[in-house]
């Protein structure tokens, strides 16, 4: 509030206002600065201050009627409000109650009881007596209500006072009672006006009725002088009224107009009159705008105002809302002009459905006229269709038709149409303007925006630029044109345009004109005032840049002015055409100097002194600035303000001086280009001046020269604070969350003289929420009976102070756990003395640091099973200004983690104690910290005898500074690889080759095995073949396996996570017998995947004895018929044999001679025999011999051969008898 006032000498006067608390406590009320004049300047009598002392029930309930004054018939709304004050007890068993009936005869409330309005269970019921039962609030919680009341139809014009009982709740399980709440229920008869619009909603483009009622709730009266007004133009810009009620339409006399009032569209309502009772009804006729965007569109009417009795009645406003459909938004553009007569250009159309909401657009339609934009234009390809929905399509050469588009809502669509500029179109520009658009949208008719673009043809172009502004008043502009034949082929001539200086600044003139052929051969560019360009030429493709100097009056107004030439006109290939004018902005300013000021040391008591700095700047970074001077009233700022040490030289540049006492100024003063200087002079304040005062100090303008011309600055201000206490404040150190931070006050007084009666308050909790004070009261702490009293709202009361002393205490502020870390302003109230305000209020940021972070982690994150990993902790209190002590953590490792042996646990904090005992699953360290702006580490080995994920999740880690909560790490263990061997084939003859697999699968890991190494020394008689076709597909390594020795292997290879690899290696035996072969462990960064076994049989090759016998084995010559007896014996020491072949060399084959058949199997140590007969004939004394040779096979196929002979010998038949 303010006020202006005028009482004579010797006079007083009093102002008095009533104030309504909104708070609770002590609060500092001061007023701003008392200024007077008696006919001179202003004189400050400072400001005056005192406290209201407000106290707040603990309960408290509130109401007001929301809608009255209330007419007599009509219902008026009661809003209570019931707020639970206690910070940490909750309100229950709520009550009270509300006796309309003895505020107003039959006043009743309609629509009880209604339930849960206070809190779950409470009700509120009640007919002349409104009765609240069962409330609840959380503490530091409210709720609010309404109850409908029915007023009277015969009630009295009048105000009616209406209070509640007390209030009443148990909180925190005590009982407590709260003060009645009280309001002023207003009845009178006053116009009631309505209104709604009768077609609602409708389409963009289309029209509507807004109706108006004016009923005159006066039963016993007319109502005359009915008025309001009802802004159209805040209502929907653009809107039109298409009619109007006839004169007489609300009694005789009334009448409507449509007025503009601070150019705004308005409709004025006058003149109306109404019985008793009475009313009327009328409408006003409105088109909306095409192009109307969609939305809600609120209508409020001015108060209505009647006269009643004599008497001026003011009713409610009336508000309706209409709702608009937009119709679809169109725009276009030509994409890649300018373009050259002849040529084509793509003109691309985009529409966009914005409509909210789940309404599509149908039947969109527009045309465009391009006849009317270039007489031949035409467009190329049409028609097109579904090109904006199915169905959709745009047609026509000259005129373009677009029909039956669609769009789903939020959706646009983008076509383009190709359009063939005639040959013979001159250079220019030329606008395109489409028909509006048309759609249905929500089965309502809307009509859309025009779109339009700028088609440009080449040929021509035109600019012009000031290419050394900002200037100087008085300086000189240089002005640069440039014209362009973009034509290919065609020459321009005659060109020529138009430049009237005088139209940018009253007196800019050119210089050093004429100047010709600056564009083509006998081109010339004449004028001082106004310039004038002719005859200038431009063969096809070329083009000319030529420039004018201008000078700036030098009473210019530093400003920006716009510079705009006429057409350009030529002939272009034998046509004459008119180009778009030149046009840019000519910026002229002498504000070159930049100056300001402060008052370093205030606020200032009085009778003391102040230093005054000045700082001034040259802006321009290439002309010194001379002659710079200004000058500061110090005595208008505040009487008896002067000056002391002046004169000062040399304050602003060699020769510069800063002279006078109670005016100051500044003459000779000089800048290099983009410099600055800064000088300070001492103010003494007059000692008569009041506590609290404020002056103003402003200085003069700034004056110098630059390059001969002047040049200026805007003045300076500040404000000078005259006080004579100061009131400071400030935290020792950063805080934490759960610790306690040192608040420091101090206050001094300034004055010759004692001062008592000093107080103040400090809102802890305005500056962080549950921050509370330590271990006060405090007494004696500014001065005997001093005391600093408070928990969240500390207060100093009682302060003395001594001449020129000082008081300095402190106290110490419990920081919430919940607290964030952060900086927190905390500022005082105002500094008061008995009363009244002395000081500004004292200011401090509290910085609370934040708990260290805990940060943890697995080295390695993967292994194998059986393996060790190092669990690392990281304590980081490296954004912290505090050292973190006290740190507390506790590790539960996951199931099937533990410690491993030995744990090798190590911590860099300072102290405490590390726990990790191998084969538990436990960790913990306690009692240790760590330095402020420091880390340290915690490590322990940790091993897991499964496979799996393990998610370790810490405890929380506590300190001196806080939770820092939890810290998360994910050890992942792998099965080592499986390592398998086989021999293929694995039995075998022992002149055979057999391949020795091995198999490394690590397709159960999420890691690849690295550093894979095994040996496999063979067994005795199994040896490397004599080509060892050694290979692997593990992925490095290498392989050992030597021709003829017993003994491979392999290092450093790898198999990636997922997958498997093999290695395979050829061996033979000379050895008959089964081998098992086992390998030596295979190893791997995964640890140990154990031996591979294997069997490998070697089998002997099958043997065969052959024995032949004849009977009889003489005989006498010449021979006869002899028995064979052949006899093959399978001597392999394991495998049967199939007899395959008996061939005698002199019988040929035995295969069913005598009982010979085959084949034959004959078992490992069995024999096959058979006979045949055969004729041997000879001479006497020969011997008679046959050999049979026999083949067997085994069951692989290996043959064994063998062949035995039988003899028979002939001898002399003759018998010879004895003689």
């Amino acid at each position: 509030m303010g006020f202006s006032y005028f009482i004579v000498a010797g006079a007083s006067c009093i102002i008095s206002v009533d104030v309504t608390a909104t708070g609770a406590g002590l609060l500092n009320n001061v007023s701003g600065e008392l200024t007077a004049s008696s006919g001179g300047p202003s004189v400050s009598s400072g400001k005056a201050s005192d406290v209201l002392t407000v106290t707040v029930d603990e309960l408290t309930l509130t109401k007001t009627f929301l809608d009255d004054p209330a007419i007599p018939g009509t219902t008026a709304d009661l809003e209570f409000t019931i707020t639970n004050r206690n910070r940490d007890e909750s309100a229950t068993n709520i009550t009270f109650t509300d006796d309309l009936d003895a505020t107003l005869s039959g006043l009743v409330a309609v629509g009880l009881p209604l339930s849960d309005v206070c809190g779950a269970g409470s009700t509120l019921t009640g007919s002349s007596l409104l009765t609240l039962t069962g409330g609840n609030l959380a503490a530091e919680a409210s709720c609010t209500f309404t109850v409908t009341l029915q007023v009277p139809a015969g009630a009295a014009v009048g105000d009616y006072v209406n209070t509640t009982s007390t209030i009443a709740a148990d909180v925190g399980g005590e009982p407590v009672i709260g003060s009645p709440a009280t309001d002023t229920l207003f009845v009178d008869s006053v116009p009631i006006l309505t209104k709604t619009f009768l077609t609602n909603p409708i389409g963009a483009g289309d029209s509507t009725s807004m109706e108006f009622t004016i009923t005159n709730s006066s039963t016993t009266s007319a109502a005359t002088n009915i008025a309001f007004t009802d802004n159209l133009t805040q209502f929907f810009s653009g809107i039109l009224v298409t009619g109007l009620p006839a004169a007489n339409y609300c009694g005789p006399g009334s009448f409507i107009t449509i007025g503009a009032i601070s150019g705004e569209s308005y409709l004025v309502i006058s003149g109306a009159n109404l019985a008793a009772g009475a009313s009327c009804t009328f409408t006003v006729d409105l088109l909306t705008p095409a192009g109307g965007a969609a939305g809600s569109y609120d209508n409020i009417t001015s108060d209505i105002t009647a006269t009643i009795d004599g008497e001026t009645k003011v009713g409610d406003p009336a508000e309706a809302t209409l709702q608009l459909i937009s119709s679809p938004f169109l725009t276009k553009r030509f994409v890649d002009d300018p373009v050259l007569p002849g040529e084509t250009v793509q003109l691309e159309f985009t529409i966009a459905n914005g409509q909210e909401g789940s309404t599509a657009a149908t039947d969109i339609q527009f045309t465009d006229d391009l006849n009317g934009v270039v007489s031949g234009l035409t467009a190329l390809g049409l028609p097109a269709t579904d090109v904006c929905g199915a169905g959709s399509q745009i047609a026509g050469t000259t005129n373009l038709t677009f029909t039956g588009g669609s769009l789903a809502p939020a959706e646009s669509c983008t076509f383009t149409v190709t359009l063939q500029v005639p040959a013979n179109t001159l250079p220019g520009s030329y606008d395109n303007i489409t028909s509006n658009t048309t759609a249905t949208v929500s089965g309502y008719n809307t009509i859309g925006n025009a779109a339009g673009d700028t088609l440009e043809i080449a040929g021509l172009s035109f600019s012009k630029s000031f290419i050394n502004d900002p200037v100087l008043p008085g300086g000189t502009a240089a002005l640069e044109f440039t014209i362009i034949n973009e034509s290919p082929t065609n020459d321009a001539t005659s060109i020529s345009f138009v430049d009237n200086l005088n139209n940018v600044v009253s007196g800019l003139a050119a210089t050093g004109l004429p100047l010709s052929d600056i564009c083509g051969a006998g081109s010339q560019i004449i004028g001082t005032s106004s310039l004038t360009f002719v005859g200038g030429n431009l063969t096809a493709g070329s083009s000319c840049t030529f420039s004018v100097t201008l000078n700036v009056p030098a009473a210019a107004a530093s400003n920006t002015y716009y510079n705009v030439t006429s057409n350009l006109t030529a002939n272009v290939g034998g046509n004459n055409v008119s180009i778009s004018p030149a046009t840019d902005q000519l910026t002229i300013s002498d504000q070159l100097l930049f100056l300001t000021k402060t008052f370093v040391d205030d606020p200032v008591p009085a009778g003391g002194t102040v230093n005054l700095s000045f700082t001034l700047s040259n802006l321009d970074p290439s002309e010194t600035v001379t002659n710079i001077t200004f000058t500061d009233d110090l005595d208008a700022a505040l009487s008896g303000l002067t000056a002391v040490g002046l004169p000062a030289n040399d304050v602003c540049g060699a020769g510069s001086q800063l002279s006078g006492t109670s005016l100051l100024t500044l003459t000779g003063g000089q800048l290099a280009p983009s410099t600055s200087c800064t000088f300070v002079v001492a103010l003494q304040v007059p000692a008569a001046v009041p506590f609290g005062t404020t002056a103003i100090n402003t200085t003069s303008q700034v004056t110098g020269l630059a390059g001969g011309l002047g040049v200026t600055g805007d003045p300076a201000t500040d404000d000078l604070q005259v006080e004579f206490l100061i009131f400071e404040k400030r935290f020792a150190a950063p805080a934490a969350a759960t610790g306690t931070a040192e608040l420091i006050f101090s206050i001094t007084n300034l004055d010759s003289n004692s001062v008592a009666g000093v107080s103040f308050l400090d809102d802890l909790n305005a500056m962080l929420p549950g921050a509370t004070a330590v271990g006060l009261p405090l007494n004696d702490v500014c001065g005997a009976g001093s005391q600093l009293t408070g928990s969240s709202l500390i207060s100093l009361s009682g302060g003395t102070l001594g001449a020129d002393a000082t008081c300095e205490f402190s106290m110490l502020v419990q920081i919430p756990a919940e607290a964030a870390p952060g900086q927190y302003l905390n500022s005082t109230g105002n500094l008061a003395l008995s009363g009244l305000e002395a000081a500004n209020p004292a200011t401090a940021t509290l910085t609370i640091e934040p708990p260290p972070l805990l940060n943890k982690s697995f080295i390695p994150d993967s292994m194998g099973v059986g393996q060790t990993s190092e669990l690392t902790l990281v304590i980081d209190n490296r954004n912290s200004a505090l050292p973190a002590n006290g740190l507390n953590v506790t590790d539960n490792l996951p199931a099937g983690m533990v410690v491993a042996q030995p744990p090798n646990s190590t911590t860099t904090c300072f102290g405490g104690t590390l726990t990790a005992v191998a084969g538990t699953g436990t960790i913990s360290y306690t009692g240790g910290g760590v330095p402020a702006g420091d880390i340290c580490i915690i490590q322990v080995d940790v091993t897991a005898n499964n496979a799996g994920i393990f998610v370790n999740v810490t405890g929380e880690l506590t300190s001196s500074s806080g939770s820092s909560g939890t810290a998360m790490a994910t050890l992942t263990v792998n099965n080592q690889p499986t390592f398998a061997k086989s021999f293929t084939p694995d039995e075998l003859d022992i002149d055979e080759i057999a391949t020795l697999l091995f198999t490394i699968d690590n397709s159960s890991s999420t890691v690849n095995a690295l550093d894979l190494s095994f040996t496999d020394n063979l067994p005795t008689g199994l040896t490397i073949a004599p080509t060892p076709n050694a290979s692997t597909t593990c992925t490095g390594g290498t392989i050992t396996a030597v021709s003829g020795t017993d003994t491979l292997s392999y290092a450093g290879g790898s198999v990636a996570a997922g997958s498997s690899c093999t290695l395979m290696v050829d061996v033979a035996s000379s050895v008959v017998g089964d081998f098992v072969n086992v390998t030596e462990p295979l190893l791997s960064s995964l640890g140990s995947s154990g031996t591979a076994t294997a069997t490998i049989t070697f089998n002997p090759l099958p043997t065969i004895a052959v024995a032949k016998t004849a009977a009889p084995s003489a005989m006498p010559a010449p021979g006869g018929n002899v028995s064979f007896t052949v006899q093959v014996t399978n001597t392999s020491p394991i495998e049967a044999v199939d007899l395959i072949s008996l061939m005698d060399d002199v019988y040929g084959g035995l295969q069913g001679q005598g009982d010979c058949v085959l084949p034959q199997t004959i078992a490992s140590g069995m024999a096959y025999i058979c006979q045949f007969t055969g004729a041997v004939s000879g001479t006497a004394g020969q011997v008679f011999t046959d050999t049979v040779a026999a083949i067997a096979q085994d069951s692989d196929g290996n043959q064994a051969m063998g062949q035995a002979s039988a003899s028979v010998s002939l001898f002399d038949g003759t018998i010879y008898l004895p003689m």
